[in-house]
């Protein structure tokens, strides 16, 4: 943390007066959870057991290795196949939660069905055209009368792509062990996000 504080204080500067443009910091979103676990005393980690995990009975989210743990990990890769050390790096709220494809389902569907503190992060702040807007925590493309709430994460040899909508009641993850560093990885991942919804039944119950 003294490194972080030596670094607002001394070197880091503001490229726009905050409120006029919206651009995504990996920075900003550690602070943010920073300055959450200081009025709160407690650990990123517990909050998100506290809030997300243990409500949902999310079995496998955790920011924190052991060496159980880390038996289970799927090991990323680089851009010529081979595996990348699976240490932590560095960061906590923006890419150091690890989970399963199991425990994200059902965070999806608690935010497909939740009317209460889940759809905070689903409120806009900023549009970027007529069919795109960015959100406290998610962005959603609009497509005909649908919202497609989503986001896309990557950290070294792991990239992640969620996508959900509310009215549909659908969505699904996407998680890969390819390097985040990959030029062209991004373009082939939404490609599949693009083809997966669109081959998706939407719900017509609330079963789904």
């Amino acid at each position: 943390m003294i490194k972080l504080y030596d670094y607002l204080a001394n070197r880091c500067f503001l490229n726009s007066t905050p409120g006029e443009k919206r651009s995504y910091s990996n920075l900003g979103a550690e602070i943010h959870g920073h300055i959450i676990t200081l009025v709160t005393n407690k650990s990123y980690e517990d909050l998100m057991d506290d809030v997300i995990s243990f409500p949902l009975d999310r079995q496998n989210t955790f920011i924190q290795f052991t060496d159980e743990r880390k038996k289970n990990l799927v090991c990323g890769r680089d851009v010529k196949g081979n595996i990348i050390g699976n240490d932590d790096i560095g960061i906590v709220v923006a890419g150091g939660i690890k989970f399963t494809a199991k425990d994200m389902v059902k965070y999806i569907n608690a935010c497909i069905k939740d009317t209460s503190y889940f759809s905070i992060a689903e409120q806009g702040t900023f549009d970027e055209d007529e069919h795109n807007t960015k959100c406290l925590g998610w962005g959603y493309y609009r497509y005909n009368d649908l919202r497609l709430y989503g986001a896309f994460g990557k950290t070294p040899g792991y990239s992640c792509r969620v996508i959900f909508e509310k009215t549909a009641r659908v969505g699904f993850v996407l998680l890969s062990n390819v390097s985040a560093n990959l030029s062209s990885q991004e373009d082939y991942i939404v490609q599949i996000c693009r083809e997966l919804f669109n081959s998706i039944s939407f719900a017509k119950d609330d079963k789904h």
